[in-house]
């Protein structure tokens, strides 16, 4: 376990936890499981977990469960859960990955791709909240999202915007599957249409409320 010849106030415990956490910048973190935090360049991090927070880079993050934060570059992050926000796993930088901050996800791959971008997605994605399994699952680089339900907001990839989505909220099972574009709100039990419940744009203050085949009713009563 831990190398630690120049940073200090660490715990490792655990084959090959922290085994290079060897900088002054590395000080302050705990690696529970084998691999956790295994080439970490910074400090203030939690991990549990084999492999959890392995490749990290940045600074504040919290991961617990198998890979979860493996490859993550950003900081003030959240994972709970088997590959939650997995991150950028390439030994090669996954081609201009960013940096995501200040992301919670809760769930087994829930904000599996974050921070895994490229060239084409330079904005780092922040302040999105996932939980669920599967939530916002594609999710590269979009920001200030809210997605809760078993893959509620999977697949919300905009290529054509050279970004992904952002200030939306998915609620439901399956709520938002697929959505392309910002701004939106899904609240819903499955993928269809017919599923919807609730539909709302943000940008244009529109909102739809059932999906033609019930009834609405405005009583107190």
């Amino acid at each position: 376990a831990l190398n630690n010849s120049q940073s200090n106030d660490n715990v490792g415990i655990g084959y090959r936890a922290l085994i290079n956490h060897n900088n002054s910048n590395n000080h302050g973190s705990i690696g529970i499981g084998s691999d956790v935090l295994y080439s970490n360049t910074n400090g203030i991090n939690t991990a549990i977990g084999q492999a959890a927070l392995y490749k990290n880079t940045g600074t504040g993050n919290t991961s617990f469960g198998y890979e979860a934060g493996f490859g993550n570059t950003g900081d003030d992050n959240v994972a709970v859960g088997h590959h939650a926000m997995r991150g950028c796993t390439d030994n090669n930088g996954c081609g201009g990955a960013t940096n995501p901050y200040r992301n919670v996800a809760i769930g087994h791959s829930s904000l599996y791709s974050l921070g895994s971008g490229h060239s084409g997605y330079p904005d780092p994605g922040h302040s999105n909240v996932a939980i669920g399994s599967q939530t916002l699952y594609s999710l590269l680089t979009g920001e200030n999202n809210v997605a809760i339900g078993f893959q509620a907001g999977y697949s919300t990839q905009n290529s054509g915007l050279g970004r992904d989505i952002s200030n939306s909220v998915f609620i439901g099972h399956q709520a938002g599957y697929g959505v392309n574009i910002s701004n939106q709100l899904y609240i819903a039990n499955g993928a269809n249409t017919s599923n919807r419940l609730i539909y709302g744009d943000f940008s244009s203050g529109n909102m739809t409320i059932g999906n033609g085949s019930g009834t609405i009713d405005f009583s107190a009563n």
